[in-house]
C-alpha cells in the first residue's frame, strides 16, 4: 500500500506580514487592511497588500532589481519554506535530497504587471524598451527563480487556471509523489497586488456583470511528501492529503463542484461524509452536494479575494489557526465563472506554531 501524503511545513506572505505566525496573529486581531490601488488604470480597486519587507535581507542577496513583485513574493516564501524544513542552505539539503528529487509547483495568475509594463513601453517609447523586463514576461519565471536559487531540478511548473490554480498545483504535486518521480514537493500559490492584476480582476468581474471584489496578494507555500519519508527525516505531519479532483463545467460550475464531490466519494467512500469543515466561496451552495451540515468558512469576507492562491490560503488558515481542531476532516472547494472546478480533501493533524 502506498504511503500517505502529508504536509510537513508551511511558509507565507500575507497582508498581515511575513510568516504563518504573522497571519495567525493578524487574523485574530482584525480584518486585512484594504486601500485603493495606485496606478492610472486601477485607482478605484481596493486591495490588501503585503507590508513592506527587506527582500535583500530575507534572500541574502544584493541585487534584486530584475525581480518583479510576484517573483520577490515567491522567492521569499520558498526560501522560508526551505528553512522550515530544516535545510540551512542548499548544500545541507543536498546531503539528504538530490536536486532532481524535489519539485516546485505554483498556482498563480502570473507576472501580469511585467507584461503590461513591457507593452506600454513598446507603445510609448519603442526605442527605449528595457530588456531587463523581458525575462519576467514568462509565466513560470517567478517559480523558476525560486527553484534555481535552491537547485530544484525535479520539475518547476506554474499553473494558471484561475481560482482553482493552487488546488490543481497540489493535485499535480501529489501525482508526482505518488508516481515516485520525486520525494519532496514545494507547492502553493502566489498573487501580486499591482495595477495590472487589479485590472485583470476588474475585467473578470465585469465579464460576469459584477463589480470588482476587494482582493489580496501574497504567497502560501507548503512541503508535501510521503509520510514514511517525513518520519525518516524526523518531520512531523501537519495534515494528511487524501487527494484532489477537478472537472470542467463551463455552463454550470455548481454542477462541476457536485461532480468533484462525487469523485471524492468514489475514491474515499464514507470519509467524505465525515467532513466537518468546508472552505468555500460565499455563493457555494453546499446543500447541492450534501454538505450543508458542515461548518462553512469563507475567507474572502476578511482577507479579500485571493485569486489563484485561494486554496493555499484556506490550507494556511486551517493549519495555523486553532478554530480547526486536530483530527478534523477539511474540504476545500473552488470554482470560477469560466467553469474550472476543483476540490481537495485533507485531515488536520496538528496546528502549526
Amino acid at each position: 500500500m502506498a504511503s500517505p501524503l502529508v504536509i510537513t511545513a508551511a511558509s507565507a506572505l500575507t497582508s498581515y506580514g511575513v510568516g504563518p505566525e504573522a497571519y495567525a496573529q493578524g487574523f485574530e486581531a482584525g480584518p486585512a487592511q484594504f486601500a485603493p490601488m495606485t496606478g492610472s488604470y486601477a485607482q478605484d480597486i481596493l486591495c490588501a497588500r503585503v507590508p513592506s519587507y527587506d527582500a535583500r535581507q530575507l534572500l541574502a542577496v544584493r541585487s534584486i532589481s530584475n525581480f518583479d513583485r510576484l517573483t520577490l513574493h515567491v522567492c521569499v516564501a520558498v526560501d522560508a519554506l526551505h528553512k522550515r524544513l530544516g535545510f540551512g542552505d542548499t548544500q545541507q539539503r543536498r546531503a539528504r535530497l538530490a536536486d532532481d528529487r524535489i519539485s516546485l509547483v505554483l498556482g498563480s495568475s502570473g507576472p501580469l504587471q511585467s507584461i503590461v509594463d513591457l507593452d506600454l513601453q513598446t507603445i510609448e517609447e519603442p526605442s527605449y524598451v528595457q530588456p531587463s523586463i523581458v525575462p519576467n514576461l514568462v509565466f513560470n519565471v517567478p517559480a523558476s527563480y525560486a527553484a534555481i536559487r535552491h537547485g530544484i531540478r525535479g520539475s518547476c511548473i506554474t499553473l494558471t487556471d484561475g481560482d482553482t490554480s493552487s488546488l490543481k498545483a497540489l493535485a499535480m504535486a501529489a501525482t508526482q509523489l505518488e508516481s515516485g518521480r520525486i520525494d519532496l514537493a514545494l507547492v502553493g500559490g502566489a498573487e501580486e497586488a499591482t495595477p495590472a492584476y487589479a485590472l485583470y480582476r476588474a475585467a473578470l468581474a465585469a465579464a460576469g456583470g459584477q463589480s470588482c471584489p476587494r482582493f489580496a496578494e501574497g504567497a502560501a507555500m507548503f512541503a508535501l511528501e510521503r509520510a514514511e519519508d517525513a518520519a525518516a527525516a524526523g518531520r512531523a505531519s501537519l495534515a494528511k492529503l487524501f487527494g484532489c479532483v477537478q472537472v470542467f463545467a463551463p455552463h454550470d460550475p455548481p454542477a462541476g463542484l457536485a461532480a468533484c464531490i462525487d469523485k471524492l466519494r468514489r475514491r474515499f467512500g464514507n470519509v467524505v461524509e465525515d467532513v466537518g469543515v468546508v472552505y468555500a466561496a460565499q455563493e457555494t451552495d453546499l446543500s447541492r452536494v450534501g454538505l450543508d451540515r458542515c461548518r462553512a468558512i469563507n475567507l474572502a469576507d476578511r482577507l479579500g479575494h485571493s485569486g489563484a492562491m485561494s486554496a493555499s490560503m484556506a490550507m494556511l488558515d486551517a493549519l495555523v489557526r486553532s478554530h480547526v481542531a486536530a483530527g478534523e476532516l477539511i474540504l476545500i472547494v473552488q470554482a470560477d465563472r469560466e467553469g474550472a472546478c476543483a476540490a481537495g480533501l485533507l485531515q488536520k493533524h496538528a496546528t502549526l506554531h
